[in-house]
């Protein structure tokens, strides 16, 4: 019988994050968000390697292209970052990345695609009365790259995007990418404001003003920010980053509103839930209560203010927890010189990461397994000796982060530790000690206690312990230590 047999390399699907803001960084996953494994499982980032750059020989897990930016893949979690360049707005090139599977070798390749939005600025011109041409297009480079051919009205009535626009004063038409308002005959009147559209060449869109005979002070907008939710940890959301349609908010003017007492201030405390802080860097913070256990608090509302001190509309903050874990169940116990954990939990939403975090206070906690599974468990080894606390980070391919409640495990076995030596009787003045632990302390003394003066070392799991002094035939004791564990041995010289 002829068997043959056809190797099936893992499946790497191309992946793609679409109307990003420009020039700020990008994530998603993409591991276990759509690649696949040999036998048809969902690829996870402990299976398998990606490697950004396959024209160059090892894995790398950055990728630079000049002027663009970096990308940059977390080994750990399968997160793929890009940080644009400072003055890079525009859609980065597209890379490729090779998916390898650690159990078979094999490979497959896919396609990342980012795209950032145009933004449209709001545009003011002087208006005398007479034939006017804006150039609404130069402002408009803080974004992906317009399309001139893009350039449309909007029509506030039918809300449609049209090349000409009928007004009382006269009419507003698209001119080679400019917008002229030509006024009727003898209408003194100045128009109302308009908008007005552009796209690129991806089929985002962004949209402005046109105002005639005002001044360039618009009111900044502000814009609604949400991020998902982390638990027991200061939560920061950037909130002046996308606030730019109007005109440009002062980093520092950040207001909170009160809704109790409709005034505004720089912090805002929630009751049964938190504190929120207007941070002079364009952010705003949230800082829990350790009573605070929920997954969503109430969303505030803020304003921002441009240099003249005009404020903005109110927009609203909210932080979402869209990670649901049920059933969670972490369990430890203490064994024979190690705390063995297991763990089971059900999400809704696919996970990306399940990290098993250690403390040895219930303060500083620190990762000591990474996984994607939703069910595991770990054999810890290192300083289980007395209390340990454990908890599970479990994080989704949107980011949202859940903490288990810490388990503690106080680990008071003193494990076995055994030592032979040989010969024993001791003759040629040496002998040898096997021990089943790493030893951290050997010394030997003679029966009145003093000790003797010898060397040792360590060679394939044996230590070898010879005399540095000739010792007369007698009666000795080898004092063996290991971590907070010690024997002694009787040693014959003859």
């Amino acid at each position: 019988i002829k068997v043959t047999f056809t190797s099936v390399p893992p499946v790497a699907v191309n992946d793609s994050s679409f109307s990003n803001i420009p020039n700020s960084t990008v994530t998603m996953q993409i591991v276990t968000n759509n690649d696949s494994l040999s036998d048809g499982s969902s690829a996870t980032p402990s299976k398998v390697i990606v490697d950004l750059d396959p024209a160059t020989n090892g894995i790398q897990t950055t990728y630079i292209i000049a002027g663009e930016g970096t990308y940059t893949i977390d080994t750990l979690t399968g997160v793929l970052s890009f940080d644009p360049d400072q003055l890079f707005n525009d859609d980065p090139t597209p890379i490729s990345y090779v998916l390898i599977e650690k159990a078979t070798g094999l490979k497959d390749t896919a396609l990342i695609y980012i795209e950032y939005v145009p933004l449209a600025k709001n545009d003011t011109a002087n208006y005398g009365g007479n034939l006017t041409n804006v150039p609404v297009l130069v402002n408009d480079v803080d974004g992906d790259m317009v399309l001139v051919s893009s350039l449309k009205i909007i029509n506030p009535l039918t809300n449609t995007q049209v090349d000409t626009l009928m007004v009382d004063q006269g009419i507003w038409y698209v001119n080679a990418g400019q917008i002229t308002f030509k006024p009727n005959p003898g209408d003194p009147n100045v128009p109302n404001p308009i908008k007005y559209v552009v796209k690129d060449n991806d089929g985002n869109i962004d949209t402005a003003l046109v105002v005639l005979g005002q001044t360039d002070n618009f009111p900044p907008e502000a814009i609604n920010d949400s991020k998902p939710y982390i638990q027991n940890v200061e939560n920061i959301v950037s909130v002046i980053v996308n606030d730019q349609d109007g005109d440009t908010p002062v980093i520092t003017s950040i207001e909170l509103y009160n809704p109790v007492t409709t005034f505004f201030n720089d912090s805002l405390v929630v009751a049964n839930e938190g504190i929120w802080v207007a941070n002079p860097n364009g952010t705003v913070s949230f800082f829990p209560f350790s009573t605070y256990k929920g997954t969503s608090p109430t969303p505030i509302q803020y304003r921002v203010k441009d240099a003249q001190g005009t404020p903005s509309n109110l927009a609203t903050i909210t932080l979402v927890n869209s990670l649901d874990v049920k059933n969670i169940d972490l369990k430890g116990k203490a064994a024979d010189g190690y705390n063995l954990l297991t763990w089971s939990f059900k999400s809704d939403l696919q996970v990306s990461n399940v990290s098993l975090e250690k403390s040895k206070d219930l303060k500083e906690f620190y990762s000591i397994n990474d996984s994607a599974e939703n069910k595991g468990d770990f054999k810890d080894s290192d300083n289980t000796d007395g209390i340990s606390y454990y908890r599970l980070r479990i994080t989704d391919i949107q980011n949202s982060v859940f903490f288990s409640k810490p388990i503690v495990i106080n680990n008071e076995i003193k494990y076995s530790f055994k030592a032979n030596t040989y010969p024993n009787p001791v003759v040629n003045q040496e002998f040898s000690v096997d021990s089943n632990k790493e030893l951290t302390n050997l010394q030997m003394v003679n029966a009145l206690g003093k000790k003797v003066n010898i060397g040792f070392n360590k060679s394939e799991g044996v230590y070898k312990v010879n005399f540095k002094d000739y010792l007369p035939s007698g009666i000795y004791y080898l004092i063996l230590e290991s971590g907070s564990q010690k024997i002694t041995k009787r040693i014959v010289v003859e």
